[in-house]
């Protein structure tokens, strides 16, 4: 299967570090505008499960392994 590259800005002319991501994708048979899509509701997905973190009062928590806390 052939990888697919494309970079994703908001200045296509001068292509600024700070607002230019690149990606790879594997499916053959996507556009632009749909990685692009993709990419935004990460996102948005994102930006919910921290808010229902928040909302469950889990956001002060972390599930770690009592191995990795022993080798902290």
């Amino acid at each position: 299967m052939e990888n697919i590259d494309i970079g994703i800005t908001t200045d296509t002319e001068t292509l600024p570090g700070n607002s230019t991501w690149y990606v790879m994708s594997k499916y053959p048979d996507i556009n632009k505008r749909e990685v692009g899509n993709f990419y935004g509701l990460r996102t948005w997905v994102e930006y919910a499960l921290k808010q229902s973190k928040n909302e469950l009062g889990w956001a002060d928590y972390r599930f770690t392994r009592y191995e990795d806390i022993e080798r902290w």
